[in-house]
């Protein structure tokens, strides 16, 4: 229970809708006052591969102007993921191997 408390606190979440059916979702988190961290971002496997994602991204981006740093995470057996990242301007900055995952992160000017 506190565990949910916490997240319910802690975290914005956003649900994707197209045409009136939730596809999707999104959870952030603040890190600092300039830094957001996506913590996930999940688009149903119908709707995979339609650019979905990646509007999500730039759109997560423009509700919170004054973050200047985003940071996420994704499993390295991602590619799928790993491509959209780059896409949206991510550049790996970090693979941590015991937990399997590479570490984006995206600096707006």
């Amino acid at each position: 229970m506190d565990e949910t408390k916490r997240l319910i606190n802690d975290y914005y979440y956003y649900k994707i809708i197209v045409n009136e059916e939730i596809i999707g979702c999104f959870l952030l988190h603040d890190v600092d006052k300039d830094t957001m961290e996506l913590e996930d971002l999940c688009i149903h496997p119908d709707h995979q591969g339609r650019g979905y994602g990646y509007k999500a991204l730039l759109s997560m981006e423009d509700f919170f102007p004054v973050k200047k740093k985003w940071i996420l995470r994704t499993p390295f057996y991602n590619i799928r993921s790993q491509h959209l990242y780059e896409k949206a301007g991510y550049v790996k900055t970090c693979e941590r191997v015991e937990n399997m995952v590479f570490v984006y992160e995206k600096v707006k000017p």
